[in-house]
């Protein structure tokens, strides 16, 4: 019985650019420095959160930057902290992937958006939608690693106190890490006084 054979065809630009693309990966050009080995465990990094107004959220929030008008986009920035005593490298990919935030007010646990559970199932065999990401962390040190905006997760959120914290993994399959929780206030939106 004939075996068959399958071959494809390629415009000689793809595969100029393809195979660079596997000679740069494999790590075989004289300047590169040792590949640095992807985090094989998880617990060594310290997740924290910085709840802010915009993804520009850089420096340290006080208090009142935790008040929100009902409506407004509260953006969460994701620090990670290498607590080991050896520098550790992160791949951070696709937030819907990586991330899931556990938001409770007054006490009772909020459900995510309606439909938001089937896509992120659905999202769990697809391949990543963004490009990847390494993070390099020198022992004790924090990078901001990503965002999340709670609109893409939760209906609006309406007045109350909220706590959140992010459960999140670097690797499919991996074991999540949970960062502790922040809290914040929402309350109701100021009308505009009449002159």
């Amino acid at each position: 019985m004939p075996e068959h054979v399958i071959i494809f065809y390629m415009p000689k630009k793809m595969l100029i650019v393809l195979f660079s693309v596997l000679f740069l990966a494999s790590g075989e050009f004289v300047a590169q420095e040792p590949q640095q080995v992807l985090l094989k465990d998880p617990s060594v990094i310290q997740l924290e959160l910085v709840p802010g107004k915009d993804q520009s959220t850089d420096g340290g929030e006080d208090l009142a930057s935790r008040i929100y008008e009902a409506g407004s986009k509260v953006f969460v920035r994701i620090d990670a902290i290498n607590s080991s005593q050896e520098p550790v490298t992160l791949l951070v990919v696709e937030p819907s992937r990586e991330n899931r935030p556990e938001l409770y007010r007054s006490g009772d646990k909020l459900d995510y958006r309606d439909g938001l559970m089937k896509e992120l199932e659905a999202r769990e065999h697809d391949p990543p939608r963004s490009m990847a990401q390494l993070f390099k962390l020198e022992p004790g040190e924090r990078k901001r690693i990503g965002y999340i905006n709670l609109r893409d997760w939760y209906d609006s959120l309406e007045p109350g106190h909220y706590q959140l914290s992010i459960k999140h993994r670097f690797e499919l399959g991996q074991k999540w890490i949970e960062s502790a929780a922040v809290t914040f206030e929402v309350i109701s939106k100021k009308r505009a006084k009449r002159p």
